[in-house]
């Protein structure tokens, strides 16, 4: 009865905490309020089920409850979507156990857990220790607009895989401070406890990255992906309309005879056409609507503006195969394609001859698509598909990493890459149409 009030101070706490870091990183419209009545309502459906499950002795179930309450009361309250209250709920958890584990090292050395526990003064002192802690690395800047950032786009990814790992994770954690306070004195074995779950959480923090990086690098392309194929309707239209204009100039000049003036004008904007259509674009008439041709037509364009030298050769065998690929497959060969040539373009421009290649053949009942370019400096092409590989430096080698996790889960990529001549070539087997 003597750490009642404590209990409720303690649970008061908790639920604001929750509330002040929702506001910081999901609540946009009404962060800047003190608080509303959807705060309010947050705070006592919090409240309520956080002080039942408080107990003077730790327990595995309390912080999976805690997870879960966070959870429901987000997405009723609030009206978030689900899977946004689930990540937020699932970092809120992480950020807890962290603060945990820093007050708790504080009072180690001098205090035992029933006594934080059990009497009112250290129940309100640790729970706001720990709050105070948790708001504060929720406030700052940086870490606030990655956390943002993480959670919109990781929401978008709808992936069993990354729900799975979270709710493993909250349950490991729950387990691991359930040990840890249950041999709460300063020791060897409380330090390796420490150590371990801290190392457990390091482990965790960079799945969760990787996987943030690898959605990041998927939704660019799939947003290429759905341009493209409105750029690929343009490109028919302005097709029409060039020959069009053209014929009709070339009439216009027949008529004029007299005004040399009037005829150079024409001239130069019929050449400007004829450049336009005997570029490499053109030769892009043998891929079928569906995604390819307009990223293609957008890297030629993106090439020749940062003075590339671009050679483009594509069979007229590629029609008919390319265009049984459903809009999935689709999607998979545009990120293919996309990433190499991302990675082609950026070699190419640091190297001294500036060239890109494309091939798209057939071979058989396969199809074939290479990408090659000249580089700078030393490529190690055993490391290329590593993570975080690049010759630019840092962060810059996702995309290679990308690629091959997305073949790897398809029954029909295959990607190939081997340097000949100062040329790397990257290649895309697309098997058996």
């Amino acid at each position: 009865m003597s750490s009642l009030i404590g209990n409720v101070i303690g649970s008061i706490i908790q639920s604001l905490t929750v509330v002040l870091c929702a506001k910081s990183i999901l609540l946009y419209n009404n962060r800047k309020k003190m608080l509303t009545i959807n705060d309010l309502l947050f705070l006592i459906f919090l409240f309520v089920p956080i002080s039942l499950i408080y107990s003077s002795n730790y327990n595995v179930i309390s912080p999976i409850l805690f997870f879960t309450v966070i959870i429901f009361c987000l997405f009723f309250i609030y009206k978030i979507s689900f899977l946004t209250s689930f990540l937020f709920s699932g970092i809120f958890m992480i950020i807890l156990v962290l603060s945990d584990l820093i007050v708790s090292i504080i009072f180690v050395g001098f205090l035992s857990i029933q006594t934080i526990r059990t009497e009112n003064f250290y129940i309100i002192l640790t729970n706001l220790l720990v709050g105070l802690i948790e708001v504060g690395i929720f406030y700052i800047n940086g870490f606030k607009n990655k956390i943002v950032d993480i959670i919109l786009e990781t929401a978008k990814h709808k992936s069993l895989e990354l729900i799975t790992f979270i709710i493993l994770l909250i349950f490991a954690l729950s387990i691991g401070i359930y040990i840890l306070f249950e041999n709460y004195y300063l020791n060897r074995t409380f330090i390796i406890g420490i150590l371990g779950i801290v190392i457990f959480l390091i482990l965790s923090i960079i799945f969760l990255k990787e996987k943030y990086d690898k959605n990041l690098l998927t939704i660019k392309y799939d947003q290429l992906f759905e341009y493209v194929q409105t750029f690929e309707e343009w490109m028919d239209n302005e097709n029409v309309n060039i020959h069009e204009s053209k014929n009709q100039l070339a009439a216009l000049r027949a008529i004029i005879k007299n005004n040399k003036e009037a005829i150079q004008y024409i001239d130069n904007i019929i050449k400007d056409e004829i450049d336009l259509e005997s570029k490499n674009i053109q030769k892009l008439r043998n891929i079928p609507k569906g995604g390819l041709k307009g990223l293609l037509y957008y890297k030629i364009i993106f090439s020749e503006k940062n003075n590339i030298v671009l050679y483009i050769d594509i069979s007229n065998k590629v029609g008919d195969k390319l265009a049984k690929l459903n809009i999935e497959e689709n999607k998979m060969l545009c990120r293919l394609v996309g990433i190499f040539f991302d990675n082609a373009i950026e070699a190419a421009k640091e190297s001294e001859k500036r060239m890109i290649s494309c091939e798209i053949y057939r071979n058989d009942k396969d199809i074939i698509i290479t990408i090659s370019n000249t580089y700078a400096g030393k490529l190690e092409l055993n490391k290329v598909s590593e993570k975080g590989y690049s010759t630019k430096g840092k962060n810059r080698g996702n995309g290679l990493y990308l690629a091959n996790k997305i073949a790897k889960k398809s029954d029909i990529f295959f990607l190939e890459n081997r340097i000949i001549n100062d040329f790397y070539i990257q290649k895309i087997i697309i098997k058996k149409i």
